[in-house]
């Protein structure tokens, strides 16, 4: 292949790596700017759910649970 057409390949592969960095970077800012959404709220319930059913878990089976918040936490938005 001619040095030429090698060069100008390689500048190509550059501007597209560099044109994907741009917008990812675009993107995250975009999402930080977004703040929680609504999936993240519904993920934190889960989880603080989760830890919950854990804790009681432990205490039931006398497994050293913390002894602060070994409680189950009973979320609103999920019921039987």
């Amino acid at each position: 292949m001619d040095w030429y057409a090698e060069q100008a390949t390689e500048r190509h592969r550059e501007r597209v790596k560099e044109m994907e960095r741009y917008i990812l970077l675009r993107q995250i800012n975009a999402s930080l700017k977004q703040g929680p959404t609504p999936l993240d709220k519904s993920f934190t319930i889960v989880g603080r759910w989760l830890v919950g059913v854990g804790k009681r878990l432990q205490a039931r089976a006398c497994v050293g649970a913390d002894e602060i918040g070994a409680q189950y936490i009973q979320s609103p938005h999920l019921t039987r």
